[in-house]
């Protein structure tokens, strides 16, 4: 769809009740939830965009994690619109609803959905991403797994010990990217560095390696790890009540051959 904002936020709007919701644009994860009861949400999703052109999303509705099936008290509403970041005068333009089944009138039981489509999006900028990284689905699991969990030790470490430098090291590319995607200036940009590293009220632990499971994306140039029917990331827990979960989402790709696993989202 054509547009005149100077600054596009491509959005995914989603009230969901009574069962999990997962939503994939381009092969990655944008939003998900597995808690009980609703959600509703105005998603932004150009981080994963990286260029203009077709775009692909996968809109997966679940039974949550004690059900076998699909509520049928489940609703779920979705559409995708774009929006000026900067300038609030213009009004936000509907791309497309989604054709989501009413599961109330269905006579079967559905274990899951998935919904599959596509959309235009036209940015002012272009992302190298993962467009050129090395396939990685066909490499050693073991070594994969090992070189993730790595990863999740220094970043404990890293957290543990507050070192912003070594985390700016760490997530570089990934933060010039994200920046780019939301139109943030150098100076906003230095405003979020202050961010960057969680704040732990309590003392920080992390999740046993044990509890993730490795998943592939984007056809295979990334990988990740998640605990099953949590949202993709790294766990991190306090002790303290009040603060006690941060997700570090960390999705990795292979830049060339040979080259360390690194972040890219």
């Amino acid at each position: 769809m054509q547009h005149n904002y100077k600054n596009p936020i491509y959005e995914f709007s989603i009230d969901s009740r009574e069962c999990s919701i997962d939503l994939k644009i381009n092969g990655l994860p944008c939003f998900s939830n597995y808690e009980p009861g609703g959600v509703a949400v105005d998603w932004p999703v150009n981080t994963n965009l990286l260029s203009s052109g077709k775009q692909f999303y996968s809109l997966s509705l679940m039974p949550y994690e004690d059900e076998d099936f699909i509520n049928k008290k489940a609703i779920v509403k979705a559409k995708i619109s774009v929006r000026d970041s900067l300038d609030l005068s213009k009004p936000r333009l509907l791309i497309s609803e989604i054709s989501i089944p009413d599961f109330s009138k269905e006579e079967d039981l559905r274990k899951e959905l998935h919904i599959r489509g596509e959309f235009d999006a036209s940015i002012p900028y272009n992302h190298e991403g993962w467009v050129n990284s090395v396939n990685i689905i066909n490499e050693d699991k073991e070594l994969l797994f090992e070189e993730l969990k790595d990863f999740y030790d220094d970043l404990y470490t890293i957290f543990k010990t507050h070192n912003i430098d070594k985390y700016k090291s760490l997530t570089n590319v990934r933060f010039r990217e994200l920046c780019g995607s939301f139109y943030l200036n150098d100076e906003e940009m230095k405003r979020r560095e202050v961010l960057f590293i969680p704040k732990f009220k309590g003392a920080i632990g992390k999740v046993s390696i044990e509890n993730y499971e490795m998943i592939f994306l984007a056809e295979g140039k990334l990988v990740a790890l998640r605990i099953p029917n949590e949202p993709i990331g790294l766990k991190f827990i306090s002790d303290d009540d009040t603060d006690n979960i941060i997700y570090e989402q960390a999705i990795f790709h292979r830049k060339k051959p040979g080259d360390s696993l690194s972040l890219i989202r």
